[in-house]
């Protein structure tokens, strides 16, 4: 979401310079075995159906 609100000094407009929310994103994918981690995958991307397919293969057929 975007920032609503901002400051500035009494009597001036506040003007963004600067989308702050806008930043890397990592996604996380995790395998658990009861409560306890089995396998972690941290991405930075959009986690799609080929990234996941990719983990398994990866984690989990070796």
């Amino acid at each position: 979401m975007l920032r609503t609100y901002g400051y500035a000094r009494i009597g001036e407009r506040c003007f963004e310079v600067h989308n702050w929310q806008v930043r890397g994103r990592v996604n996380a994918i995790g395998a658990l075995v009861g409560v306890n981690p089995l396998s972690i995958g941290l991405f930075e991307a959009n986690v799609n159906a080929d990234i996941f397919t990719a983990w398994i293969e990866r984690e989990f057929l070796p």
